[in-house]
């Protein structure tokens, strides 16, 4: 349930983006536009890195395919879901590429987009127009992604068993470190009020 979430919250979001970038432009909000271009090419020329530098030569046409069509958070969702261990010629395990690609789609695009969309609405409302359905329609999505994103990185990291093997580890050093500072007080403070013999 969890992949046609990410896949298909992704590829929608998408899909409003470019329907966005034709709203400004039609709209003369050539600026929006402009900023929107530059914010879903930086997040796919940046994801298209990622697998570059992740990938092998002989898959690599696959995953360019899968970045580019805004499919890549969920086909990693995927791949850490059905347990896809690490092949030899990746350089990051399937867990950290998804919560990578999350990354790059939550910071290059889910929020400046949130931002960029609802000021533009926010100006078409001052100046005495409405905002139109497409438009609020692409916040709520692009907000819905940036949320699912955040929410996955999070869930995924917790959820692993390495992530709770470090956080009880942790939590065991701070307990005794705990314990050991309160034994070490209660001692001193039990010695100072002992009475002296005199």
């Amino acid at each position: 349930m969890r992949l046609y979430v990410g896949a298909g919250l992704s590829m929608l979001d998408l899909a409003t983006d470019i329907d966005m970038v034709m709203v400004y432009m039609r709209e003369g909000q050539v600026g929006a536009a402009s900023s929107l271009l530059v914010m879903i090419s930086a997040c796919l020329l940046i994801q298209l890195t990622f697998v570059y530098f992740q990938g092998s030569r002989r898959v690599m046409v696959k995953e360019v395919l899968i970045a580019l069509s805004g499919t890549k958070p969920g086909v990693d969702a995927m791949r850490v879901a059905s347990d896809t261990e690490k092949n030899e010629h990746n350089v990051f395990d399937p867990a950290s590429e998804l919560a990578g690609s999350r990354a790059i789609e939550l910071f290059c695009e889910s929020i400046p987009r949130c931002i960029l969309q609802f000021t533009a609405a926010v100006r078409v409302r001052q100046g005495g127009g409405p905002a139109s359905n497409i438009a609020m329609g692409s916040i709520v999505i692009s907000a819905l992604t940036a949320g699912y994103s955040r929410t996955c990185i999070s869930v995924d990291f917790e959820a692993q068993p390495r992530a709770r093997h470090l956080r009880k580890s942790s939590e065991e050093r701070i307990e005794r470190a705990q314990t050991y500072y309160y034994t070490t007080f209660l001692t001193t403070r039990c010695r100072e009020q002992r009475p002296s013999a005199v």
